[in-house]
């Protein structure tokens, strides 16, 4: 079983623990619980994205209308000066987990949402755009992990 822990007018995010299911079968699963939000008609077809993301025991998977990228972490002890000094901008490198994950987050989400390879973006710095539109922060995930999603909101940021 799923449980959605965020939801707007065009996307539902769900968590999964601790399940044997096939990705395949958590997908069909979240498109299902995402379809009812929609009228179906055979002339105006809906347009279904998503993506998933998984760390240790846990599975996000994100369903909307638009294109859209997710990631999640659990928050492990690493080298993180050392990792970001070589895969982040100059003023991101930082020994702080927290700020790393954030960082790390972020930029994968935005990478997903881009249909792009992870390396083409990790130099690349996380702003917000200039209207002050950030990316969605994911509440309600285990202890120790950390996410985001990606959506259209995110077209303009500055990576």
């Amino acid at each position: 079983m799923h449980s959605k822990i965020f939801s707007s007018p065009t996307t539902n995010v769900y968590l999964h623990s601790n399940t044997i299911v096939s990705t395949d079968s958590l997908v069909k699963t979240a498109i299902k619980d995402f379809l009812p939000n929609y009228e179906l008609d055979c002339k105006n077809p809906v347009t279904i994205h998503w993506n998933k993301s998984d760390t240790g025991s846990h599975t996000v998977i994100a369903v909307s209308s638009e294109r859209i990228g997710v990631d999640i972490e659990y928050m492990k002890e690493r080298p993180f000066y050392k990792i970001s000094k070589r895969y982040f901008d100059s003023h991101e490198v930082t020994s702080n987990k927290l700020f790393f994950y954030d960082t790390w987050t972020r930029k994968e989400a935005y990478t997903k949402w881009k249909k792009e390879k992870i390396a083409v973006n990790m130099k690349g710095c996380v702003k917000r755009d200039s209207w002050g539109r950030d990316m969605i922060p994911l509440e309600g995930l285990p202890d120790n992990v950390i996410g985001y999603i990606c959506t259209w909101q995110c077209v303009d940021l500055n990576i």
